[in-house]
This record gives structure tokens, C-alpha cells and sequence, in this order.
């Protein structure tokens, strides 16, 4: 049986050693890489990533994928509970902030930069601009928030953005993540809530 080698972790991260007997065989690596890029006079993250991009496949090395773990999703029970919050607030601007979540499967930042314009209701879609990965997409809008949608926009004729603040600014993704707080808070739930999670609700 081979011999396992033991690395004290302590000299992986130590940068004050000089002695290459006191540093690990990975961490003498990294510093022999450095130098090189150093000396190539490559700085660009864009090119590093492409050079160990070519390394990797040159030398058949598989790339590690990272397991994704699903969220604890809402029961039946606890969204008619948050929802119920959202729709008792009379809030009209949060209660459509949710249903889009719900309905659409936006992400938060997609959501807070829709634009009036983006919304076609005869068409019943909306226009997602430059989504994650810089990618446009369309979302379908279910009749029952055509309703909503149609009510609301009417009620903000000066808009640029479909959900602006009181000074006609955008909205910040942070203020939909604590309007997520606030309702989980008043709907008397346990469970994180937070804007992604609509996303694997829809």
C-alpha cells in the first residue's frame, strides 16, 4: 500500500516561506504558475480562465461539477399563508411583485429591471432584457395577472420601470428581499423565504 504523504495545511497558505522543504508541493506550484503568468504578462482573468480551459481538456481532466442542492420549497399551506400577507397588505405593487415571482419564474434581478415597455399584455408576454448570461427571453403572463398587471399599470402612467420607488427610481433587489422578510415575518413562517425561491415554486 502506498504511502500517504501528510501537507501541514498551516505552510499550504503560508506566504512568508522561503524554504521549499517548508511548503507543499501544491502551494510550490501555485507560486511556479504565478511567476510564469507574471512573467507572460498575463493579468486578464478572461485569459486565465481560457488557459486552464485548454490545460484541462489537453490533459483529459474532468471538470468538477458542484452538487445543487434544491431549496426547502413552500408548502401549499405556507404560500395561501404568505400570500395572504402580500394581499392583505393592499399593496398593489407587492402584490404583483410576488405573482410575477410565482407566476413567471423571473429571477430578482430580471424582475426589478422590466421596463413598461417590456410588457405586452395583448400578447399577454413580457420582455426579459439581457437575463442571466446577458441572454433576452420571454415570459408568458397567465390571465389571472393580466388582470393585476393591467390594473396596475394604469395607476402609473409616468413610469419607466414597471415597479418604481416614490422618487420614479428603480427598485433595488435589496428592498424585494426584505419585502420577502417582512411577509414571511407577518405570515407567521419559519421557513427562509427568499425572491429565488419563487423561481422553483412556479
Amino acid at each position: 500500500m502506498a504511502e500517504v504523504k501528510k501537507v501541514n495545511l498551516s505552510l499550504v497558505y503560508n506566504e512568508n516561506a522561503t524554504n521549499e522543504n517548508d511548503i507543499s508541493e501544491k502551494e510550490l506550484l501555485v507560486r511556479r504558475i504565478s511567476n510564469f503568468l507574471r512573467r507572460e504578462r498575463i493579468q486578464n482573468s478572461e485569459e486565465l480562465k481560457y488557459i486552464f480551459k485548454r490545460v484541462r481538456e489537453r490533459l483529459s481532466l474532468a471538470k468538477i461539477k458542484k452538487q445543487k442542492k434544491l431549496p426547502q420549497l413552500l408548502t401549499t399551506e405556507e404560500l395561501i399563508k404568505f400570500m395572504s400577507a402580500v394581499d392583505s397588505s393592499g399593496d398593489i405593487k407587492d402584490q404583483l411583485i410576488f405573482r410575477i415571482f410565482l407566476y413567471c419564474a423571473v429571477r430578482v434581478s430580471e424582475l426589478v429591471n422590466i421596463k413598461i415597455l417590456d410588457v405586452n399584455l395583448i400578447e399577454k408576454r413580457i420582455f426579459i432584457n439581457q437575463g442571466k448570461g446577458s441572454k433576452d427571453r420571454t415570459v408568458l403572463i397567465p390571465e389571472q395577472l393580466k388582470i393585476l398587471l393591467s390594473a396596475y399599470i394604469k395607476t402609473i402612467p409616468k413610469n419607466i420601470y414597471l415597479f418604481e420607488n416614490n422618487r420614479n427610481e428603480i427598485i433595488s433587489a435589496r428592498l424585494v428581499q426584505r419585502l420577502c422578510k417582512e411577509y414571511q415575518k407577518k405570515a407567521g413562517i419559519v421557513k427562509n423565504i427568499h425572491p429565488h425561491l419563487f423561481r422553483h415554486q412556479a
